[in-house]
């Protein structure tokens, strides 16, 4: 198990401190509005991990998410990997239509913990570890991505986290509590990136993989489709050429 280390969020960002503060917060993947706009921040110009830590704490398994804040607390996902067997390798690879030569870019996991961490942002006490999904012999992925990439997205007093076709889940963000989830299959391949997005009463994916390309809607509150759209596809025979990236 592979162990990765948040590094205290007003110390990393500089003035994050004020975002924060304020209604807006850093919600989601670029935070307010998704621009990656922080007008007020003043962020460092050299990194000093002895005069500018304020924190750290460590966080089980590998995640590529970015953390969000709302208000006084800091959330991120990971995957805590388990090593597979050498049946799950070459089922693995039989069903991930890649050629061996190919399938060297690929990693492999026997089984998944999918998680969302919640920590004070002032202090980085750990307030909860939610289990949003355990999933036996999951999908390869790219060896230059993880299976939590997505970052997740607060609204309110909602959490969405998602992992791709291993699960889309809505937490109580206060106690971490799992109000639903489902699976969306498509076959991405190299697994999933893209984040979520709120919009009024849905959230909003987008799901591009060799299989089939499109974005989905589900409501909010149940995790039902609310509506789908297929992407034109790409005039390519390859899937992994009709893809957008």
């Amino acid at each position: 198990m592979t162990t990765i280390r948040l590094l205290a969020l007003l110390t990393a960002f500089g003035s994050l401190t004020a975002l924060a503060a304020a209604d807006d917060g850093w919600p989601q993947f670029r935070g307010p509005g998704g621009q990656g706009d922080a007008s007020h921040a003043t962020p460092p110009l050299k990194w000093d991990l002895e005069q500018q830590l304020s924190w750290s704490v460590d966080v089980p398994g590998k995640g590529y998410s970015s953390p969000i804040v709302q208000g006084n607390r800091v959330w991120v996902t990971t995957a805590v990997e388990f090593e597979p067997t050498e049946a799950q390798k070459q089922k693995t690879l039989e069903t991930s239509r890649l050629e061996p030569k190919d399938f060297v870019r690929r990693q492999v996991a026997g089984r998944l913990s999918l998680r969302v961490l919640c920590f004070e942002y002032s202090t980085g006490k750990r307030i909860y570890e939610s289990e949003v999904a355990e999933v036996e012999s999951p999908e390869a992925i790219h060896v230059g991505n993880s299976y939590a990439s997505p970052t997740p997205v607060v609204a309110g007093d909602r959490l969405y986290a998602h992992f791709g076709v291993n699960g889309t889940a809505c937490l109580d963000a206060a106690t971490g509590d799992v109000l639903w989830k489902r699976s969306i299959p498509v076959f991405y391949s190299v697994g999933p990136g893209s984040s979520p997005v709120v919009y009024e009463n849905l959230v909003i994916l987008v799901c591009d993989g060799i299989d089939q390309q499109f974005v989905v809607a589900l409501d909010r509150e149940t995790g039902k489709t609310v509506w789908k759209t297929h992407r034109p596809p790409k005039r390519a025979d390859d899937g992994q050429l009709q893809k957008a990236y």
